[in-house]
């Protein structure tokens, strides 16, 4: 065998390092989780109630990938209590798999139909378009009981559509992702 050559500390090596891919990872990006290792705990462990759009898994596109990724990371340290909209029926696999992560997973099915009716009524009162759309009295009803059930620590809301929920939540800390924030995106095209 070679061996590779001598390097000062603090230098990169003059030969790219080359990582194995696995198929299997590539295929279904929830493998990479599964590593047999003890579970880290964090030195405060808090309850958090996520607020998601959409059923965050499987991770298959942007906004999904994001949540997913911040969902699993909370939950391997903390108390975590999913509440989340699916457009249409998921897979219960995929909610069960979610299940086995988080503390409780409310999911609220809908029609992607009443969606679109919601956000075409927005257009006539000024509402936000992606909050009319995200608005579901369900959803609503079931973050309510599991703040008075869980009784979570904070309550993190994943869009600008997921922040109605947290409105009029007194005395607990809120925190809200703007993923969906196109605003610096049109800005960043106006540059080029």
């Amino acid at each position: 065998p070679t061996r590779s050559p001598e390097i000062s500390p603090g230098l990169e090596s003059p030969e790219p390092t080359l990582l194995l891919r696995d198929r299997d990872v590539e295929a279904d990006p929830a493998l990479a989780l599964q590593a047999d290792r003890p579970r880290a705990r964090a030195v405060l462990s808090v309850k958090i109630l996520f607020l998601c759009q959409r059923v965050p898994y499987p991770p298959t596109k942007g906004e999904k990938i994001r949540a997913y990724h911040h969902l699993t990371q909370l939950a391997r340290r903390h108390e975590v209590h999913l509440a989340c909209l699916a457009d249409k029926g998921v897979d219960e696999e995929h909610v069960a798999y979610l299940r086995q992560r988080c503390a409780s997973v409310d999911v609220v099915y809908r029609s992607p139909w009443v969606a679109r009716i919601l956000a075409l009524a927005a257009i006539v009162t000024g509402r936000p378009l992606s909050v009319a759309a995200f608005a579901s009295r369900e959803l609503r009803r079931l973050v309510g009981e599991r703040l008075r059930v869980s009784r979570p620590d904070l309550v993190f809301a994943y869009s600008s559509a997921m922040a109605p929920y947290a409105e009029g939540i007194d005395g607990m800390p809120r925190a809200i992702d703007f993923v969906d924030a196109d605003s610096e995106k049109w800005r960043s095209y106006g540059r080029v």
